[in-house]
């Protein structure tokens, strides 16, 4: 996993932005916080977390997305900090699983079948409409196929073994997700967390802008 500062100096809060899979910081550099500063997580080929990132900050709040919600969830036991406060948008603690999160089906046909052609596929899909995909192209990940393949490979190994501690305040769910589908998201979060379902496809820019970037919650 790597970790990259979007933001930094801002004083005793931090965002923890688990981002999701084939993603780097090219999507979200842009994103600025009033009131934090801003970590992204991103590169799942070890789960690596030094909990001295954590130590300057007297409030943490993570903000997971995607294959991230894994990430994060699997974390939590060993970084306790990560769970103070966390929200998970469109994904689950779960990510390989037929009811819970991407059928494996799915999940090995991408895997099987990663290519430039089928990543520009996946791309339509996971933002949903040709507008998003046209502004997620302006800033898409600078990632080679290899890289991707190998980051979703390592996914599907250890979230097969790896145990989950998830401990998220709300999830919220896209709707017209089409990659971690929307019964799916309610299945994986019907005992964990309350729910917020909101009218977005996989990919929404405004709604994880909205959530890195909002307003720090008090109380």
């Amino acid at each position: 996993m790597q970790q990259t500062f979007l933001q930094r100096g801002i004083g005793g809060r931090l965002r923890v932005f688990f981002a999701g899979w084939g993603m780097d910081e090219n999507p979200f550099a842009d994103f600025r916080s009033s009131d934090s500063d801003i970590l992204l997580c991103h590169d799942y080929k070890s789960l690596d977390f030094p909990s001295s990132l954590l130590e300057p900050y007297d409030e943490v709040r993570v903000v997971a997305w995607s294959l991230g919600v894994w990430a994060a969830a699997a974390l939590m036991a060993e970084v306790p900090r990560l769970a103070e406060d966390a929200v998970a948008f469109n994904g689950t603690p779960f990510p390989v699983d037929e009811a819970r999160g991407i059928p494996p089906a799915i999940f090995q046909g991408t895997l099987q079948g990663l290519s430039t052609a089928a990543l520009a596929r996946f791309d339509r899909r996971m933002c949903g409409d040709a507008s998003s995909l046209a502004q997620y192209n302006l800033v898409h990940p600078r990632r080679s196929v290899d890289s991707l393949a190998e980051e979703l490979a390592w996914i599907g190994r250890e979230s097969a073994v790896r145990a989950v501690a998830p401990r998220f305040r709300r999830a919220v769910v896209g709707c017209r997700d089409a990659i971690f589908l929307r019964m799916n998201q309610r299945n994986a979060w019907e005992d964990l967390c309350p729910v917020d379902e909101v009218e977005t496809a996989h990919y929404d820019l405004e709604t994880l802008r909205e959530l890195v970037c909002g307003e720090a919650r008090h109380g």
